[in-house]
């Protein structure tokens, strides 16, 4: 489903919104990608482009390593797997995906929340404290 409408942040905006005005599924989807970027880097969209454009003076195609997205670019320039330890590979992956130029390369929402579990599950053993390192009970 598909509605004509040209409102928004444009940092936000899927390709394909900012170019017919069309909203769907799947640009919400690409709204997410940069929502979960944004989380990633830990600096607003506006602010990773603002920053990106003035230390370089605009994003050359060199910068963009081939993407016609900027968006993916900061991601694959702010978090490559061998400088981002703590961040999970499946995790800038589904980034990546969310941020897909063509919409119908970009995961559906079922797929970006069975992946947002799996990551999450997979991080649960490290945040959960060992019964060794539990504080213990106060002597009554």
């Amino acid at each position: 489903m598909c509605v004509c409408v040209s409102r928004g942040s444009p940092v936000y905006m899927a390709p394909e919104v900012g170019a017919n005005g069309r909203v769907s599924r799947a640009s919400d989807v690409y709204s997410f990608g940069v929502l979960l970027l944004e989380l990633m880097v830990g600096m607003r969209a506006s602010i990773i482009g603002d920053a990106v454009r003035a230390a370089t003076g605009g994003l050359t195609a060199a910068e963009l390593h081939g993407e016609t997205n900027p968006m993916l670019a900061v991601l694959r320039l702010h978090l490559p797997p061998d400088r981002s330890p703590t961040c999970p590979a499946e995790l800038r992956q589904l980034a990546a995906d969310c941020l897909a130029p063509a919409a119908g390369s970009r995961p559906t929402c079922a797929q970006v929340a069975e992946t947002l579990v799996g990551v999450l599950e997979s991080l649960a053993p490290l945040a959960r404290p060992s019964a060794a390192a539990a504080p213990a009970a106060p002597a009554t």
